[in-house]
């Protein structure tokens, strides 16, 4: 997550060791090194909601970068190697970075822990974690109109896309006021 070192190195993990830090562990990263920490909290935390809402499940921690602007001081990088694999059979729900220690399936205890490694106040991550079901009828629009390339492949992407918005509006009302 710093430039020019692995995150596993970072976090004072062996290179060869054979998972990935955790998303929270990332957060303390992004604390640490982060030149605007409050902003880059959030934009971490949208970014795991929005990999979770349309089923990126290869989310590792070598896609998240902190960049270093040209006055030397380090922020999240925007989002890069977005790939939705929910529409396929092999598909699990399971995010390859999970959030903060559980096996990385979802739910709201997940969230609410990864939220209070970011730092976020319950009511603005419950707010984040129901953008999706507002936005759901423009991303079942996109998936209609994108180029999956069978019908059947892009109705099981729209009812993926579909059920996640539903999942994680749900969890943000279970998280704990």
């Amino acid at each position: 997550m710093v430039p020019g070192v692995q995150p596993k190195i970072s976090l004072g993990l062996a290179p060869a060791a054979k998972s990935d830090p955790f998303a929270a562990d990332c957060a303390r990263l992004v604390e640490r090194h982060s030149a605007r920490p409050q902003a880059d909290l959030i934009h971490l935390f949208e970014r795991l909601v929005f990999d979770g809402w349309i089923g990126e499940s290869d989310l590792h921690a070598r896609n998240l970068s902190l960049l270093a602007g040209p006055d030397g001081r380090h922020s999240l990088s925007p989002a890069y190697d977005i790939v939705s694999s929910a529409a396929y059979k092999d598909y699990t729900s399971a995010l390859a970075l999970p959030l903060s220690g559980e096996d990385g399936l979802l739910g709201a205890a997940g969230w609410d822990r990864f939220a209070a490694a970011c730092r976020l106040a319950r009511p603005v991550a419950a707010a984040i974690m129901a953008r999706p079901a507002v936005r759901v009828d423009e991303a079942v629009d996109l998936v209609a109109r994108s180029y999956v390339p069978t019908r059947a492949l892009r109705g099981d992407y729209r009812d993926c896309v579909v059920a996640r918005a539903e999942a994680l509006e749900a969890w943000s009302r279970e998280l704990p006021a």
